[in-house]
């Protein structure tokens, strides 16, 4: 069972056995959101159609009610950048224009269960040093076991024995979401995070309004 909406921002996680350090390359996976989180932000990008740019879609939600306060989206010229690079800087900008940096933000990509333990959710976390979870809808890296059909079921996601992050069940009959910290957040409390975010759909509602607005760029 998930979280109650009065409990989520107060639970304190304990560290997980036999998971990734707290020191991952250049991402830090130690709590360091506010007790209280009164806003998070949801991030989803793609590259265009020309392959040349890529373009984002940046919500900023209020947290105790997951309504929207602020939108914008942006796009950035590969040029001579690297995709992660042309995300981190397109993400930034958006960011800019914000009225307030969210206390928390979620990524729809992975975070350290990506491949070299560098995924989207890394690049940006680190770039912006922000609290960050990456929220992917397949695995990259490692294997888990059978997971629970009920809501909010999670289980540990491993690779070479050693766990990058958890599937998470979010919606009944549909298939689980791969959730890692990104940054400034712990192994333990992201999947328990991530599900205080799910209404009614399997993406939470951060990133489902991200990607909602990104369909119209």
């Amino acid at each position: 069972m998930s979280p109650s909406r009065e409990s989520r921002p107060t639970i304190e996680f304990a560290t997980r056995s036999g998971a990734l350090g707290e020191v991952v390359g250049d991402a830090r996976l130690k709590d360091r959101f506010p007790k209280v989180l009164q806003s998070v932000a949801g991030v989803s990008l793609k590259t265009s159609s020309s392959g040349q740019s890529v373009e984002c879609a940046a919500v900023l939600l209020a947290f105790d009610t997951l309504t929207v306060t602020y939108e914008v989206t942006t796009t950035t010229v590969l040029s001579d950048k690297s995709l992660s690079e042309a995300a981190s800087a397109s993400v930034a900008a958006a960011f800019r224009s914000f009225p307030t940096l969210p206390d928390l933000l979620l990524v729809e990509g992975h975070g350290v269960s990506g491949t070299g333990r560098m995924g989207l959710a890394v690049c940006i976390g680190v770039n912006l040093n922000l609290p960050t979870i990456g929220v992917a809808t397949e695995i990259d890296l490692g294997t888990s076991k059978p997971l629970h059909e009920m809501r909010g079921a999670f289980s540990p996601l491993r690779d070479a024995g050693v766990q990058i992050g958890w599937m998470l069940r979010s919606k009944v009959n549909e298939a689980p979401l791969v959730v890692s910290p990104g940054h400034h957040v712990s192994m333990a409390a992201a999947p328990e995070l991530v599900m205080a975010m799910v209404q009614h759909n399997r993406m939470p509602e951060p990133i489902r309004l991200a990607s909602m607005l990104l369909k119209h760029v």
